[in-house]
């Protein structure tokens, strides 16, 4: 079955993105100065949803190097800066101890994983960045994609790093988590309405999260 034109646009535009961050990522060896987020580090860790820019934390040193190759400006939000490539694509560039992410850069280049020749972010970390755009966006289509993204994340993926999710999440976050695991609604969109598969990945991300979650969490 063929993709409909709209479909195949996103999916070419995604493979271009994905080639401007593996070049990127390329430039810089093997240490991972440049560490994709957001939904092309989702993508890496198993979804197959569009994004239509790149997201990026990097350290001061490859921030001067874009800022001489590409029109670097500020952005404002959460501290990010953005410069568009030559075919048109935006990046949105978090800049190691400017950006205003939960998930410092330093941490975040400890535990990236190297996945389709890009260092990404691992599970625990997007999860938790994923947590937060959810309380900015809640009950609207990015909200929707946010959550989709999560329940990806826990049911594609082994939570590898739980002490990483302990040090960031407070009792709030736990409660937000919960909501969106303990939602049968949430599972049965993620799966096109197969109830069966939904059910199944709900009950083992459900057991999953108890046997890490804090007894007794912090109190914000």
């Amino acid at each position: 079955m063929k993709l409909p034109d709209e479909a195949k646009r996103l999916e070419q535009q995604a493979q271009l993105i994905e080639k401007f961050l593996r070049e990127l990522t390329e430039q810089y060896g093997e240490i991972p100065a440049v560490i994709v987020i957001g939904g092309f580090a989702v993508r890496a860790h198993g979804a197959t949803r569009f994004s239509h820019d790149g997201d990026i934390m990097v350290d001061m040193g490859t921030y001067a190097a874009l800022r001489d190759q590409y029109t670097v400006y500020k952005a404002g939000r959460l501290g990010k800066s953005e410069f568009r490539t030559p075919s048109n694509i935006e990046i949105d560039v978090y800049v190691e101890n400017q950006h205003k992410l939960r998930v410092p850069f330093d941490e975040a280049q400890a535990y990236a994983v190297k996945k389709k020749g890009l260092w990404v972010a691992c599970v625990e970390h997007l999860l938790i960045l994923k947590l937060d755009a959810l309380k900015d966006r809640g009950n609207t289509d990015k909200g929707e994609k946010d959550i989709d993204d999560i329940l990806l994340l826990l049911s594609r993926n082994e939570i590898a790093h739980p002490d990483l999710l302990k040090r960031h999440l407070r009792s709030g976050d736990w409660s937000i988590l919960d909501e969106v695991i303990d939602t049968a609604g949430n599972w049965q969109r993620f799966t096109n309405q197969n109830y069966k598969e939904s059910a199944t990945l709900q009950e083992r991300v459900i057991a999953a999260l108890k046997a890490i979650k804090p007894t007794t969490p912090d109190f914000e």
